[in-house]
Formats: structure tokens, sequence, C-alpha cells
């Protein structure tokens, strides 16, 4: 029968082990019990999914790529990059893939260092921190300059230290 083929209408069981030498090609849905199918590859055709049972986990390389059945839990032991845009619950956090712009909806906290090279605040920013100068913010390069020369658009400023308000006028150039 070497070079034929083999068609079954009903129920194929072998007892041990089998081998087949070529493709096989499955209708219908192929169901294992006790051990796990062993191959070098799975391909999945356009249009299939890869199912599992509520509780069952993807597993790559033992611990590199994994997805917890039950809670649906990702975890990427790599670099992860991703060349299209990446969102959090539609818009609560977005990073947008041309230029990695980074908008999040909520409260951003920060417990590391934040450098910035320009901060651009809206109109009625509040800029809060917390602690003494030594863990706190700190303002450089400030200069002390007479009011005298200051051209544009004066505008006030409010600064709370230890909850005492603080009030200051600013103006945009000086001759």
């Amino acid at each position: 029968m070497e070079g034929e083929d083999l068609t079954l209408r009903d129920d194929l069981i072998v007892g041990d082990d089998l081998a087949v030498g070529w493709d096989v090609t499955i209708t219908g849905s192929l169901s294992v019990a006790g051990s796990p199918v062993t191959t070098g590859w799975v391909i999945l055709a356009a249009g299939d999914n890869l199912v599992g049972s509520a509780t069952s986990d993807i597993l790559i390389n033992t611990d590199k790529f994994t997805v917890a059945g039950a809670t649906g839990n990702t975890l990427v032991a790599g670099t992860l990059n991703v060349t299209g845009d990446t969102k959090v619950n539609t818009d609560k956090f977005t990073v947008a893939a041309s230029t990695g712009n980074t908008v999040v909806a909520g409260t951003l906290n920060v417990t590391g260092k934040v450098t910035a090279d320009d901060v651009d605040l809206a109109s009625g920013a509040v800029v809060a921190w917390v602690g003494t100068w030594a863990n706190g913010i700190k303002l450089k390069n400030l200069k002390n300059s007479a009011a005298t020369a200051l051209s544009g658009t004066q505008l006030d400023i409010e600064i709370d230290i230890g909850g005492t308000p603080y009030y200051f006028t600013v103006y945009p150039t000086k001759a």
C-alpha cells in the first residue's frame, strides 16, 4: 500500500505509535487525550483560530511568551517591538507609532526621575510636588532682575510652599 492514499470515513484507532511520512490534513477537529502533541510547526490557515479551554495557557519556549488562560495576563520575556498604535482601553493610554507621542488620560504618577528638555503646560495646568528641597522639585537657573525694560503681557503665577501661596509677576521678554 506504499505510495497509495488512505481514506477513512470513520474512526481510526491505533494501539501504539502511528508514523506518517507526509502531510496530514484534518478536516474536522483533532483531540488528543493524555499527552501533548509534539510537532515542529503548527501552521494555521487564514481565518483559523488557536483555541484552548478557559484555563489553558499558551507557552512559547517555556516562559518567553505566555498568555494565562484564566486571566489573559501576557508576559513577554524579550523585547516587544510595536509598529502600529498601542492603545489601552481605547484612549486611556495611547502611544502613536509614527511619532512615539504618548497620551495619558488619567493621572501619571512617577516614582523615579523625570528629565525633560521642553515642557509645555496647558492653560490652567498645575505642577505639584511633595517633599523638601532635598527630595522635591528644584528650579534652576533663576535670575534676579530689575523690573525696568520688561515687556510683553504680564502674568501672575502662584507657588504654594508648605501650604502657603506665594504670588509672582512675570513677563515674557526683557528689552
